[in-house]
């Protein structure tokens, strides 16, 4: 997973959903924890796993987290911040939520992202360091096989968000 991302607010005492699919416990999800470091929970598992970093507050940073199915990684603007264990399963069955946790209630619910966020993208494999920090200007170069959704979000209005990875996931 990765995004750009510009939040309002950070060390709030809240969880900020960057991308979901589902809920903790069963789901996966890429937040801003509350103590303003990245977080990453994959289901199954009994703990959320955090950077090292505190963002900051009305800045913009890209950041990423990948898993390989045994190890978490952070990074925020290309550089590594973070590997941690992880034992979890990615959860590709429920819908997709982007500054939302998707299950987890209404929009405006409190796990709700506040701020900015831009050029969103997920992919079907664990991306490397060097992957990440080549093409987190927006140019992707190399293999975009594995790419499973890319939403800039620069509609402006409407209801629907473009998947500009050419896999129809609007």
């Amino acid at each position: 997973y990765e995004a750009w991302v510009n939040p309002s607010s950070v060390n709030d005492a809240v969880d900020h959903a960057i991308i979901s699919k589902g809920v903790a416990a069963t789901g996966t999800l890429f937040n801003i924890a509350a103590n303003g470091k990245l977080a990453f929970y994959a289901g199954g598992t009994t703990a959320w796993q955090y950077g090292t970093t505190a963002l900051t507050g009305n800045d913009w940073a890209h950041v990423a987290v990948t898993y390989d199915g045994s190890t978490a990684k952070f990074y925020i603007n290309g550089v590594l911040d973070g590997s941690v264990s992880e034992t979890g399963t990615i959860t590709t069955s429920t819908a997709l939520g982007i500054g939302h946790q998707n299950g987890g209630g209404d929009i405006g619910a409190v796990n709700d992202y506040l701020g900015d966020i831009s050029d969103v993208r997920i992919w079907s494999v664990a991306r490397t360091a060097t992957e990440i920090l080549n093409s987190k200007s927006g140019t992707l170069s190399g293999d975009t096989s594995k790419l499973a959704g890319r939403w800039v979000l620069n509609e402006g209005s409407g209801t629907t968000v473009a998947d500009s990875s050419g896999n129809g996931n609007n």
